[in-house]
């Protein structure tokens, strides 16, 4: 399983975060997790919702990220019940070469 995180946006007092999902359990997954650093037991749960070219989208509301209280999060996609993936960014980048061509890094 392989998540990518595409976008963000607010509209509406709603947190939209967009994601790229791969492999062979999209069907399963649960819910996008978020989950303190800190303390494992402090996690907080949104639905996400996926269409069938594992393009997926959750929605979480200003008024439930602002009852979580400060500190550092983790955010995973959960499947099958239980299993975590993180949730990855590719970044891309161009850049000129030592010999002044134009190279592209992905990360």
């Amino acid at each position: 399983m392989l998540a990518i995180y595409k976008n963000r946006y607010v509209e509406n007092k709603k947190h939209y975060i967009e994601l790229s999902i791969y492999g062979d359990y999209i069907n399963e997954v649960n819910d996008l997790l978020i989950r303190d650093r800190n303390d494992v037991l402090r996690e907080y749960s949104f639905a996400i919702k996926i269409n069938s070219n594992g393009e997926g989208v959750a929605v979480i509301d200003e008024s439930k990220l602002n009852d979580i209280p400060p500190s550092s999060y983790a955010i995973f996609l959960r499947y099958k019940g239980y299993n975590r993936i993180n949730i990855r960014k590719k970044d891309i980048s161009f850049y000129t070469t030592i010999n002044s061509n134009l190279g592209l890094k992905i990360q």
